[in-house]
């Protein structure tokens, strides 16, 4: 990349300033795009006559095309450039934003699998020197050999498949907590207005309706006590079902709580409070609101709220509290602006884990093993989550595969707590390393390999051409690859520990499927290249140890 433009003769100080400001910008739009490289990177600069030759090392993560890192770094330190150059306005920051998005997010969020857990909980196990490798769809496995699990954002390996089907559809879900004597909401399913109706007056007002095969608060009108709001509630639930069925269902009293329920036990428990500002004792409700959205407007889109609404559904909610768009609160007062949290306005969360009650603890527990769900997110209505659901006659509203894990940041602050259960340790199984082409490093492989067995370990041995398992029989593998062979075994759950028998250079050459090893032991500098089958030189063994060492 030539920076000539930079100054006629720029320094190499400046140089590298601009390279890790582009970093900076790599590492946030790899993330935005759903590219997990968390990685410290190196940068190493060279002056050539009056130019710069930049080399960057940055994280590699499988089958995600590396014609995205090449665009995502000629694009940072083409903008780094141009930030240099242009003011920091408003109108240049927007500019910038919008570039940003059109130019790299959005196109390669098309082809990329999506979802708002990924990132975070990839980030969390990073932080906790666990190991992952995408597998493809988005799909990663973290850890190594018998240690290793799967997960695809917050679904896991023992998820079961069944039980994501019944869940994702509102009447099997009742149905199945009813015959199991959970608390379920009674209700009905309506295909026209008339229909729907008859079941309300049936159930008696007041009333929720919901699209049949939609969650996360999508299409649910609440409070519906007459048959005007009974019909407008119905159109909108229709239209959005992809069944054209909608549910009709006797509303209790109460807030929904989610419980995240992972590995058996509760990770933590939010009460979902509709969307809200907070009074300054200043401004009116009006006033907080153009404020609120002016501020979101101008943030880039990636960390852009839903903007919050001020149209006749706010000032419903409000008259129920006895507001309206010109009253001014107590400072500190949270002003919600719809009657429940939905993913279409968004919501407020308070954590309350502390204080959930065994019995709703247990019901939790209980609906989660009902579906075979490892990680499930479990939402009670109840008026108070301190208390038994047999007492205020709370239920479980919804059962959920694959809850948001790490959306928010009460959320985001129990990953880590989430993979004390989740992993062993950090999901490493032992890996040693002999370098050496002599028989003696074969014999010192082989000697390694038995001691691990000895301790009940199902240790495997392997080098470029024969690979041995726990019993010593040979493993036929597609090519004479220690790399593609190494990367094979950590991804088999029957390997308890791995040795590595490096008899060439091939690691200098092409990615090494893992991050370090155990140990490695240097028996001889007898190594052979692959492109001469002679003994490499003493720099290029250097290379190697130093290779394998990062």
């Amino acid at each position: 990349m030539n920076l000539e433009k930079i100054d006629n003769s720029p320094d190499k100080n400046i140089v590298e300033e601009i390279s890790q400001k582009a970093l900076i910008l790599i590492k946030t739009l790899l993330e935005i795009s759903q590219i997990p490289v968390f990685y410290n990177e190196e940068i190493k600069t060279t002056k050539l006559n009056n130019k710069y030759k930049i080399e960057l090392r940055i994280g590699y993560i499988d089958l995600i095309p590396s014609e995205y890192y090449i665009k995502i770094i000629n694009f940072s330190f083409q903008y780094v450039l141009w930030m240099a150059e242009n003011k920091p306005t408003l109108e240049n920051k927007l500019s910038f934003y919008k570039i940003c998005q059109e130019e790299i997010i959005t196109p390669i969020e098309k082809n990329m699998p999506q979802g708002k857990s990924r990132i975070p909980v990839l980030k969390a196990a990073f932080y906790k020197n666990i190991p992952f490798k995408h597998l493809g769809n988005g799909v990663y496995q973290l850890g190594w050999g018998s240690k290793s699990r799967k997960m695809d954002r917050s679904t896991v390996d023992n998820d079961s498949a069944m039980g994501s089907n019944l869940s994702q559809n509102k009447i099997f879900t009742a149905n199945l907590l009813k015959m199991a004597e959970l608390p379920a909401p009674a209700h009905s399913i309506a295909n026209t207005k008339e229909e729907a109706l008859k079941i309300a007056l049936e159930l008696q007002y007041p009333i929720v309706i919901k699209p049949i095969d939609l969650d996360r608060g999508e299409g649910v009108t609440i409070n519906i006590n007459d048959k005007n709001k009974l019909f407008k509630a119905f159109e909108y639930a229709f239209n959005l079902s992809r069944g054209k069925k909608v549910i009709v269902e006797k509303q209790v009293q109460g807030v929904c709580h989610r419980l995240f329920i992972a590995n058996n036990k509760l990770l933590y428990c939010v009460k979902r409070l509709a969307i809200s500002i907070q009074a300054d004792g200043i401004n009116s409700i009006s006033t907080l609101i153009d404020n609120a959205n002016n501020l979101e407007k101008n943030k880039a889109p990636w960390i852009k709220k839903e903007f919050y609404p001020k149209d006749s559904l706010t000032i419903e909610a409000l008259k129920k509290v006895r507001y309206n768009l010109e009253s001014i609160p107590l400072k500190d007062t949270w002003i919600e602006l719809r009657d429940i949290e939905s993913t279409q306005w968004g919501g407020r969360d308070i954590d309350v884990t502390n204080i959930v009650h065994p019995d709703n603890l247990d019901i939790a527990l209980r609906a989660s093993k009902l579906f075979g769900l490892n990680v499930a997110g479990i939402d009670i209505i109840t008026t108070d989550i301190s208390k038994s659901w047999n007492e205020t006659n709370a239920i479980i509203n919804e059962v959920n595969f694959a809850p948001l894990l790490g959306g928010a940041e009460i959320s985001k602050g129990y990953i880590p707590r989430f993979f004390d259960d989740f992993m062993e340790k950090d999901g490493r199984i032992p890996l040693e390393i002999f370098v050496g082409n002599t028989q003696d490093t074969i014999n010192m492989a082989k000697i390694k390999q038995q001691e691990y067995l000895n301790t009940g370990l199902k240790c495997y041995l392997t080098n470029h051409i024969t690979t041995l398992d726990n019993n010593h029989n040979e493993m036929k593998f597609k090519t004479n690859s220690i790399s593609n062979r190494t990367q094979a075994l950590l991804l088999n759950n029957s390997v308890d520990a791995l040795i590595l028998l490096i008899q060439n250079d091939e690691f200098l050459h092409i990615p090494i499927p893992f991050d370090k090893a155990s140990k490695i032991t240097i028996i001889s500098n007898e190594i052979k290249s692959l492109n001469s089958n002679k003994n490499i030189d003493e720099i290029k063994f250097n290379d190697l140890i130093n290779n394998l060492s990062r």
